[in-house]
C-alpha cells in the first residue's frame, strides 16, 4: 500500500481540504514553471550576429535589454534581502527529502554539462566559447551546494544551446530540453518553496514525472490521429536509415532481407509502441505502474536504436535513473503522490501539457521511398572526397535528418509523411516510374531561396574555416558523450592538407520495393564555392527562437 494511501480513511471535509491545498500548490508551482521557461526562452535571445563573439554569457550581459536588467537587478535583490529574513533555511534544506530531489538534479546537470561542455569546435562561428563551457562545468558544481545557482546554469546552457540553431535551423531542441525542464520545475519549485512554504519536494517529483510522461503520450496520441496502426509500415524505418549510414558495413541485399523479416513483426511492434506510449498517460496511477513504464521507455528507444539508428541514450539514462533515485522497489523514499487526487491531477497535466511546455509530436508514416543528401568536396589538388556526416559535428542534426529540401525546386518526399492516406498510396509504388510520378502529383515543393542563401553562407564559413584549422576536435573530444544518430559509413576526413575549393551537394533517392533495397537517383542539386573564410561578408538573418 502506497504511503499516501491512508488519507483515504480521513473525514470527507478534510480529505477535500487536503485535495484543495494540493492543487492549489500544484497550480503555483505550474505557474512558475510556465514563467520560468517562457522567461528563460525570451530573456537569452541573442541577435545572430552576437554569437561570433569569444563569450556568450558576457555578450548576452551587454546587449540585455535596460528593462530586462533593471528587472533582473532590483528583483535579485528583493528576493536576496527577502531571503535573508526568512527563519528557515533556504537552500536544499528548504525541500523535505531534499537528497532525492538533489540526486535528480545533479543526474540531469552532470548529462548536461557532459554534452555541451564536450562539444567539437564550432567551424561556422570559429569559436569554441571556452569561458562559457568553464562556466557551465562551474556552475554545474555550485548547484550541488545550492539550488539557486540552477538560474545562472540554465542561461548559460541555454546560450550555448541556441548557437546551434544558426543558420540552418533543424537543431534538436526535442532531447536536451527534457533534462533541462527539470531542471527549470526544480528551480521553480524552489522559488515556491522560499517565498511560500507552500511547494514541497513531492508536488516537484510529481511535475517532472508528468512532464517525462508527457513527451510519450503526446508522440503516442499524435500516431492516433495519423491513423499509425492502420497505415504505418514499420520495417520501411530501416532503409530509410540505412541511406542515412545507419548499418553501413552492411550490404543492400542484407537490408532487403532485414526488411522483410521486420515486415512481419510490423503488426506487434505498432500494438506495443502505441500501448507504450499512450499508457504514459495513467502511469501515475500506482507506485508500480510508474516503475513499469520508466523500465519500459528505455526498451522501447532501445528497439528504435537497433532498427534506425536514433539514439536517445539520454532519454533512456534520465528514465532508469528517475525510476531507481525516486521509485525503486527498496530505499526509496515513500513519496505521497498516488492518491486519487494525484492520478486525477496527473491525467490533466499529461494530456494537457501541449497548454504548459509543448512536447514533440513525433509521429509520422515511414514509406519505401527516402530522400537523403550527400556532400562532396573538392580540393585544390584536383581530389574529391566524401564528407561524411561527423565533419559536420556539431551540427550533425540536420545533416542526418537530410532537411535541405529546400534546396531543391521540384516536388520530394522526405521518407516520412503526416497523411496516412498518401502512406498508403505510396505503400503500392514498387518501380522507379510509380516513385516519380507519385513525386511529381504528391510530392511538396520546398523551394526556399532565403533558406539556400544562409545554407550556402553556412557551407562557405564552416568549410573555410576548416581549410584554415582542419580540424574541428577540441583536446577533450575523447570525452564526448554518444551522438543521438549512430553512423557506421564515416570514414575520417582529410588526412590530405589541400583545401575545399567547393562542395557539392546531391540528392539520393532509395526505394525498397519488397524484393530488393536500391538508390534510384543522384542528382545534383547544389554546387558552392569556398572562398577564404575572411572574404565572406557577415549574413544577416532572424536570431534563432
Amino acid at each position: 500500500m502506497d504511503a499516501s494511501s491512508s488519507s483515504g480513511s480521513l473525514p470527507f471535509p478534510q480529505r477535500l481540504s487536503h485535495a484543495g491545498a494540493l492543487v492549489a500548490r500544484m497550480g503555483l508551482l505550474l505557474v512558475l514553471f510556465v514563467l520560468l521557461d517562457r522567461g528563460l526562452g525570451r530573456l537569452v535571445r541573442l541577435p545572430a550576429a552576437a554569437f561570433d563573439q569569444p563569450f556568450l554569457l558576457g555578450t548576452w550581459l551587454g546587449t540585455l535589454p535596460v528593462l530586462y536588467s533593471g528587472v533582473l537587478l532590483v528583483g535579485s535583490v528583493l528576493l536576496a534581502l527577502f531571503v535573508r529574513t526568512r527563519p528557515h533555511p533556504t537552500g536544499w534544506q528548504a525541500f523535505a527529502h531534499a537528497i532525492t530531489l538533489r540526486r535528480l538534479v545533479l543526474l540531469a546537470v552532470g548529462l548536461l554539462v557532459w554534452i555541451y561542455a564536450t562539444y567539437d569546435y564550432n567551424l561556422y562561428l570559429n569559436q569554441a566559447h571556452f569561458l562559457d563551457r568553464l562556466l557551465l562545468i562551474i556552475l554545474g558544481v555550485l548547484v550541488y551546494r545550492h539550488p539557486g545557482f540552477l538560474f545562472p546554469f540554465l542561461v548559460v546552457l541555454l546560450l550555448l544551446m541556441r548557437q546551434f540553431v544558426l543558420p540552418i535551423g533543424g537543431y534538436n531542441w526535442t532531447i536536451p530540453m527534457l533534462p533541462a525542464r527539470m531542471l527549470m520545475i526544480v528551480g521553480a519549485g524552489y522559488i515556491g518553496a522560499v517565498l511560500t512554504r507552500r511547494v514541497r519536494t513531492q508536488e516537484v517529483v510529481f511535475l517532472i514525472c508528468t512532464l517525462i510522461a508527457a513527451q510519450y503520450w503526446i508522440p503516442g496520441w499524435g500516431k492516433l490521429e495519423i491513423g499509425w496502426l492502420r497505415y504505418e509500415q514499420v520495417s520501411f524505418f530501416l532503409p530509410a536509415s540505412y541511406l542515412n549510414g545507419w548499418l553501413g558495413f552492411l550490404e543492400p541485399p542484407t537490408i532487403a532481407q532485414l526488411t522483410r523479416l521486420l515486415s512481419v513483426l510490423s503488426e506487434p511492434m505498432k500494438i506495443a509502441t502505441v500501448v507504450f506510449e499512450c499508457g504514459a498517460l495513467v502511469c501515475l496511477w500506482r507506485r508500480g505502474a510508474v516503475r513499469f513504464f520508466l523500465i519500459v521507455w528505455p526498451m522501447l528507444h532501445l528497439g528504435i536504436f537497433l532498427v534506425s539508428g536514433f539514439f536517445f541514450w539520454l532519454w533512456m539514462v534520465l528514465d532508469i535513473g528517475v525510476m531507481l533515485l525516486s521509485f525503486r522497489k527498496h530505499g526509496a523514499p515513500s513519496l505521497p503522490i498516488f492518491t486519487p487526487v494525484h492520478f486525477v491531477l496527473s491525467l490533466i497535466l499529461i494530456a494537457g501539457s501541449p497548454l504548459w511546455f509543448r512536447p514533440a509530436k513525433l509521429a509520422w508514416h515511414d514509406i519505401r521511398v527516402s530522400h537523403a543528401y550527400r556532400f562532396e568536396a573538392r580540393l585544390a589538388n584536383g581530389q574529391s572526397y566524401h564528407l561524411p556526416l561527423h565533419f559536420f559535428d556539431p551540427y550533425r542534426y540536420p545533416f542526418r535528418l537530410s532537411i535541405f529540401h529546400y534546396l531543391t525546386d521540384t516536388p520530394t518526399f522526405g521518407g516520412m509523411l503526416s497523411q496516412g492516406e498518401v502512406a498508403a498510396a505510396f505503400a503500392a509504388s514498387t518501380t522507379p516510374e510509380d516513385v516519380f510520378m507519385f513525386e511529381q502529383s504528391l510530392g511538396k515543393d520546398s523551394f526556399n531561396t532565403a533558406r539556400i542563401k544562409r545554407f550556402d553562407h553556412f557551407m562557405q564559413r564552416f568549410a573555410g574555416h576548416w581549410n584554415v584549422q582542419q580540424s574541428h576536435q577540441t583536446p577533450w573530444h575523447w570525452l564526448q558523450p554518444p551522438p543521438n544518430f549512430i553512423t557506421f559509413n564515416d570514414p575520417r576526413f582529410l588526412e590530405n592538407p589541400a583545401p575545399i575549393e567547393a562542395v557539392s551537394v546531391y540528392q539520393v533517392t532509395s526505394l525498397f520495393d519488397d524484393a530488393s533495397y536500391r538508390e534510384i537517383r543522384t542528382r545534383l542539386v547544389r554546387e558552392i564555392p569556398i572562398p577564404p573564410p575572411d572574404s565572406i561578408p557577415p549574413l544577416a538573418y532572424p536570431s534563432p527562437n
